[in-house]
């Protein structure tokens, strides 16, 4: 059985503030991702992370 294709972001704007405001200042090592598609959405997070969090690990659940 095939899924829908559906273009959503892999975090949302909430997310995003979370990881700047929370968890950079707490020292955060991993991030966990639900829904990733490609690696441009792995990227994208590193993107937002910026240099702060070239550390962070990811742990991803990868939708097909």
């Amino acid at each position: 059985m095939s899924g829908a294709n559906l273009d959503l972001p892999v975090i949302t704007e909430q997310d995003e503030e979370d990881l700047i405001t929370f968890g950079l200042k707490q020292g955060i090592d991993i991030v966990g991702l639900s829904g990733v598609r490609k690696v441009k959405d792995l990227d994208y997070v590193r993107e937002i992370l910026g240099p702060q969090g070239a550390h962070i690990k990811f742990m991803t659940k990868i939708q097909n």
